[in-house]
């Protein structure tokens, strides 16, 4: 892809003392300056722009310069509209124009703008659909006090370009100029590395009616020209209109970086819901838990043996037909020394059955009668002692 590598600017008869220029495609900001102070024809440093975050070379481009004040108060001094096309040209000049001077008695401009140098250069890109994550380091500094006895206590949150909260910051007690901890804000999140962020500084209290002490609406591109400038002024809305207000502080940058992955679409998503505590929504799984495994009636987990299988009517070792029972064993409504149907007790016998020393029946015993007999008298088939 082409780049673009003009030598922007010298500013010719400027009508302030400190600038920095400020370069964007309306309304995203797509470069921005160093300050180079207390000159009145400065010089920039060469800077890259990428034809794409352009629009293409026949695009409109605004070129603002502004006045730096290290109270965050910026003075514009002046802008010009013109494309990439125009802005290569070498020795080309721009006036600036302030549109609040513009129909004063005798104003022509607030000075120039001059090309000095430009050439295209092939250097490759980075693929910002392959941006993740920007991870950041906040900081505050000359924080206004919220408390009547005491310095605030500041914390930070930023929401998304549809003012959804997306990130929120440890507290620290008493303290004008913290430094918070690096965080990971993801870019989908963000609304891309240009989705407005509204970042609030607040004043903890115990009791959660917390104070705003300022805010400031960025971009994750503006925020990575950090180096040229990592102040931001913080504004307070209750405060802004009193007599003699500049700021409530400002927010610091003190490092960021731009964290590549899988690539993924620059649209904005919600923020992903917070994870459930545990003993959450039945059915639901804990982070880094895994589900219980999902078995069938007589299905067996991996790694268990599998039960024999067995047809209909079979039996394996030691298994009873039905209606047997085991010793000590009850069917349902039996008292304890009852028996079920067909079972007998110990020593006791099927009908049929003889016991050694048992008669069958219509034997009789030596010396037993029958009924209707006399002593003396002999069953049929009997013989009495001695006879043949």
């Amino acid at each position: 892809m082409t780049k673009l590598n003009p030598k922007v600017g010298k500013a010719v008869n400027p009508s302030k003392k400190s600038k920095y220029s400020g370069i964007s495609s309306s309304p995203v900001l797509i470069y921005k300056s160093k300050a180079i102070m207390k000159t009145l024809n400065p010089k920039w440093d060469p800077f890259v722009l990428e034809s794409r975050l352009c629009g293409g070379p026949n695009s409109p481009l605004t070129i603002e310069v502004y006045d730096y004040d290290s109270d965050g108060t910026h003075d514009f001094i002046g802008s010009f509209k013109t494309t990439l096309k125009e802005l290569i040209v070498e020795g080309a000049v721009f006036p600036l124009i302030n549109k609040d001077k513009k129909g004063l008695a005798f104003y022509r401009n607030s000075g120039t703008i001059k090309v000095v140098a430009a050439a295209p250069t092939a250097t490759p890109t980075t693929n910002e659909l392959a941006i993740t994550q920007a991870k950041v380091t906040f900081g505050c500094s000359q924080l206004a006090s919220r408390d009547v006895f005491s310095k605030s206590d500041p914390f930070i949150t930023i929401s998304g370009p549809n003012g959804a909260q997306i990130y929120r910051s440890e507290e620290y007690m008493n303290e004008r100029n913290p430094t918070f901890k690096e965080i990971l804000l993801p870019v989908v999140n963000c609304g891309g590395l240009d989705g407005q962020l509204k970042v609030v500084v607040w004043d903890w209290d115990s009791n959660g009616k917390h104070d705003v002490i300022g805010e400031c609406t960025v971009t994750l591109r503006e925020l990575t020209f950090y180096p040229q400038n990592p102040k931001w002024r913080l504004v307070c809305k209750k405060y802004k209109d009193n007599l003699g207000y500049r700021n409530s502080g400002f927010l610091i940058v003190k490092n960021l970086e731009l964290v590549t992955g899988t690539p993924i679409a620059n649209v904005f998503t919600p923020v992903a819901a917070p994870v459930m505590p545990m003993g959450g929504m039945p059915g639901m799984a804990q982070p880094m838990m895994a589900q219980p495994a999902m078995m069938q009636p007589g299905m067996a987990q991996p790694g268990m043996a599998q039960p024999a299988m067995m047809q209909p009517g079979m039996m394996q070792p030691g298994m009873m037909q039905p209606g047997m029972m085991q010793p000590g064993m009850m069917q349902p409504g039996m008292m304890p020394g009852m028996m079920a149907p067909g079972m007998m007790a110990p020593g006791m016998m099927a009908p049929g059955m003889m016991a050694p020393g048992m008669m069958a029946p219509g034997m009789m015993a030596p010396g037993m009668m029958q009924p209707g007999m006399q002593p003396g008298m002999m069953q049929p088939g009997m013989m009495q002692p001695g006879m043949h």
